[in-house]
Formats: structure tokens, sequence, C-alpha cells
């Protein structure tokens, strides 16, 4: 893909709301479960619930990503650093009542756990 298409592609998607997890996971918080399992099956089955566009651009993106991973020690680009990144961009609440400072935490953690947790989350 040349960098033109990469930003018609990511334009597309903000533009149609491709990739809205949170207005379709409601108050979810990684931190109400206590078991990491409990995590990672929480977070499958409200990734099993998206539209099947978005849970398809969604394990695109994130298989993407795993190559960007796969060379953290050359680009610095951890999951961590990428749920920073992706966070805020992939996850908005559907009102932005709440605390920004917490909710950009929670966003960090969950992309970095789709992230972290790929192939339990969309299969190999």
């Amino acid at each position: 893909m040349n960098e033109c298409n990469k930003c018609v592609a990511g334009d597309q998607l903000k533009r149609d709301n491709s990739i809205h997890p949170v207005s379709n996971c409601g108050h979810f918080s990684p931190t109400e479960y206590h078991n990491y399992s409990q995590r990672v099956q929480c977070v499958k089955e409200l990734v099993k619930k998206l539209p099947k566009p978005n849970h398809d651009t969604l394990r695109v993106l994130v298989k993407h990503l795993q190559k960007i991973i796969a060379k953290a020690l050359v680009n610095l680009m951890s999951s961590q650093s990428l749920g920073i990144v992706f966070g805020p961009t992939l996850m908005w609440p559907e009102n932005e009542s709440s605390n920004m400072a917490v909710l950009m935490t929670y966003q960090n953690q969950i992309i970095d756990l789709i992230l972290t947790e790929h192939t339990e989350i969309f299969g190999p």
C-alpha cells in the first residue's frame, strides 16, 4: 500500500467511524475484572459484538500492528506505546462527560490488551 492509499484508508476509517468499540461496550473498565483471563474474555466478547465491518477492520489493523510490535527493539513501538497512540483514536465515549485522563488510561489499556492477546481475541 503506497503512502497516499494509507492516508485515504485512515481518513475513511475516521470518517465512517469504522472502528468504534467504546460506544458498543458501554462502561467497560479494564480494572473491573481483577483476573487477567476474565478481562481477556470480556474484551473478546465485546469485540465479537462489533458489526462485521468494524470487527474485520479492527482485526486487519491489529494484524498490521503486530508487524510493528515485532520490530519494537528497533522502532520502540511496543503494544503499550501503540495503545497510547491508537487508544484515543479507536475508542471514544458517546459523551465526554467523564474524566478524560482516566478514560485515556482505560483506552490505552484495552488497546494494549487487544494487541497482546490478539490470537485469543481474534483467533489464529
